[in-house]
């Protein structure tokens, strides 16, 4: 099997749908429905269940993918070796969507005027959908919000507290009675399983719980912290968001949401990789980079690591 078709297997992975799968990989489902069969008799197996109308994969199957993932991680690190030895250096970093948006800009435009000869590629998602990059191979580096469990290296970037941004100074005992505006994941992101240890909704409901009987008065949910932050900045209620969103709106009251056993909740932001990446200049020396840039550039509370 050459490249192509191991890409091929580790899409019909994830959509086994011969139609969709053609469509995804720009090609016709004849041709690919064609090559799926050669592939089944090259190795004398079935890939696929195709009773009922949705083909499920065989342990036949899954075992092949499996191997085509190994080969495509291997044909990257090659490629990536090889790039090393002509003095050059590729780099594939996963990134959170809202770091992507907001902070890498300024951040690989300063990488890049110093590093001009490294090629970067980049990858936005939930945190949950990097961090699987990462575990598959996709990626050298994985920067993503929340702890996930990781037996490899990882970096703190960043740590913000969570609190209370309102248009105005408001006090904790009127909570219940103000609106809150509050951040609801869209109905498609919500499908996406989230393998970090604890949510900042997780917190917020604790803290909540810890101070008041009643319910807030959510009249508002939206899907981003962001939006949340604008709508709190044109006094239409309250929020309970991460610090980080403030960047742009550093005029607006901000409470830390304080545990009644003293600890204060807060969320962080990681680095994770492998330790063998390191071996790649590319990695190390953006992996370098980064730590410098966040530690003088991105304000955040102290750094620890627990």
């Amino acid at each position: 099997m050459n490249e192509k078709d191991c890409l091929m297997l580790t899409y019909l992975e994830h959509e086994p749908n011969i139609t969709q799968a053609a469509k995804r990989l720009f090609t016709t489902q004849p041709a690919l429905a064609y090559r799926i069969k050669q592939i089944e008799e090259e190795f004398g197996i079935d890939l696929f269940y195709r009773e009922g109308k949705t083909p499920t994969l065989t342990p036949e199957g899954r075992c092949l993918i499996h191997y085509a993932r190994k080969q495509l991680q291997l044909l990257r690190e090659t490629k990536d070796q090889l790039r090393e030895l002509a003095n050059a250096g590729n780099l594939r970093i996963g990134v959170n969507s809202y770091v992507c948006n907001s902070l890498f800009p300024p951040l690989l435009s300063q990488f890049h005027r110093h590093h001009p000869e490294i090629q970067y590629y980049i990858h936005s998602g939930m945190s949950s959908e990097i961090f699987k990059k990462l575990q598959n191979g996709d990626i050298n580096l994985a920067i993503v919000r929340g702890d996930f469990a990781w037996t490899g290296e990882k970096q703190l970037l960043h740590e913000d507290h969570i609190g209370i941004v309102s248009n105005s100074p408001i006090t904790l005992a009127s909570l219940p009675d103000e609106p809150r505006i509050c951040f609801q994941e869209s109905d498609y992101l919500s499908q996406i399983p989230n393998h970090t240890k604890i949510t900042i909704e997780d917190m917020i409901k604790r803290w909540w719980g810890e101070h008041f009987t009643d319910e807030p008065k959510a009249f508002m949910k939206v899907d981003s912290y962001e939006t949340c932050v604008r709508m709190v900045d044109a006094g239409l209620g309250f929020a309970i968001v991460p610090k980080l969103f403030l960047l742009q709106h550093a005029h607006l009251p901000f409470q830390p949401l304080r545990f009644q056993d003293g600890t204060v909740a807060s969320r962080r932001m990681w680095v994770y990789y492998r330790e063998n990446s390191l071996t790649l200049r590319a990695v190390e020396t953006f992996l370098s980079f980064l730590m410098t840039y966040f530690s003088e550039n991105i304000p955040g509370e102290k750094r620890e690591e627990n």
